[in-house]
């Protein structure tokens, strides 16, 4: 997005003279907020404690918020405003800073994202009796409604012929990572998701890996099947609509078996763990594994072509699927989308009364899922 024009500005100006309004209506408390920040008074503190705190959010989930605050008060101290006085203006080149600075820009979806998180401070500071915001201004809602933060066109993925994905995944030395890109690309799970599932999500038939992780594939989900996965849909950051279990072929059990074998053993539910804390990984980690082992010329985006990310795996995993002809409601189940009429691409209220089941997908997979020689 972009700042308003000059000739927009003007003209905004003269309406707000003409109907005695103020453009930057919190400009005159910016002494009274740098005041009360001498007396100890941070207006982003009081946000987190008193409502995200309150909503049982993970750590890291909380870390990330905290670097989108960071950020703003940054770029506000940059411009000589107090973060809790903006106006629409500054709202605007704080969205245009986020997608053009030299250092990894946003993608017009990110600054979305961070600009409704700090439209949630702003709604509860007009929410406090004990702040000057006003409910009739607020820059960030403004903002939001311009619009602008659609990527203006949407690219294809890199097309890797199978036998050179194969290779490549096959090149890849470390087992959890090998792990993490077959779960990407044969199961289509987001990076969220994989950094989610735990042991118990994993149903294998092996007595080695049972007896020594007991709790291995111990989800009540999971009862009756056997070489499966569970992926859930009600853990914070996975995006599914609904719970998927999938099944897990020959060599998905391999690699799988294969990291089990040199895990850390330290008590941590989740199956793949970070190098450096052995704890669970960030959504984040699992993009530097991608990059950390495709081909450079897999990384670069261009004019026709996405760059290559953990994403790339689901879409290889769904377009694999349509070209194999399974059908929209099998495809639904297994990317985890509801049956409904807003799924995908179908209208038909009847798809309201069609359900799919692990029971009806495994052996087509089985029998029909690609492989990549591991």
């Amino acid at each position: 997005m972009t700042s308003d024009t000059p000739e927009i500005d003007e003209t905004r100006q003269l309406a707000a003279d003409q109907f005695g309004k103020d453009l930057d209506p919190l400009e005159k408390y910016e002494s009274d907020f740098r005041q009360l920040e001498k007396d100890g008074f941070d207006a982003f503190e009081i946000m987190h404690s008193k409502v995200f705190d309150k909503q049982d959010l993970k750590e890291r989930t909380l870390e990330s918020y905290g670097t989108v605050f960071k950020q703003w008060k940054e770029y506000m101290d940059s411009v000589g405003r107090h973060p809790a006085c903006p106006s629409g203006r500054h709202v605007r080149s704080f969205a245009d800073y986020l997608q053009t600075k030299d250092h990894r820009p946003n993608s017009p979806k990110t600054v979305k994202d961070k600009l409704i998180l700090l439209n949630r401070t702003f709604q509860y500071w007009q929410s406090d009796p004990a702040l000057p915001h006003e409910d009739d201004f607020n820059p960030f809602d403004l903002v939001l409604q311009e619009g602008g933060f659609e990527s203006s066109e949407k690219k294809d993925p890199y097309n890797i012929p199978r036998s050179e994905l194969g290779e490549i995944v096959r090149g890849v030395k470390h087992v959890r990572d090998r792990g993490i890109i077959a779960s990407n690309l044969k199961l289509g799970m987001r990076a969220t998701e994989v950094c989610n599932i735990e042991l118990s999500h994993i149903s294998l038939q092996n007595e080695v890996l049972r007896d020594h992780y007991p709790e291995l594939g111990s989800d009540p989900q999971l009862k009756g099947h056997e070489n499966a996965i569970l992926i859930p849909h009600d853990i914070e950051g996975n995006k599914s609509q609904r719970p998927r279990i999938l099944p897990l072929d020959e060599e998905m059990r391999q690699v799988l078996t294969q990291w089990l074998l040199v895990r850390p053993d330290n008590g941590e539910p989740y199956l793949f763990l970070s190098h450096s804390g052995h704890s669970q990984m960030e959504r984040g980690v699992i993009n530097r594994v991608w990059k950390k082992w495709f081909p450079e010329e897999y990384l670069e985006e261009t004019e026709n072509r996405q760059s290559v990310t953990s994403h790339y795996g689901r879409h290889r995993f769904t377009t694999y699927w349509e070209h194999q002809g399974l059908s929209r409601e099998f495809l639904k189940y297994m990317r985890g989308d509801t049956t409904s009429k807003d799924s995908i691409d179908d209208s038909e209220a009847v798809n309201d009364y069609i359900h799919t089941y692990y029971e009806d997908i495994e052996e087509t997979y089985r029998k029909q899922i690609f492989k990549l020689g591991l």
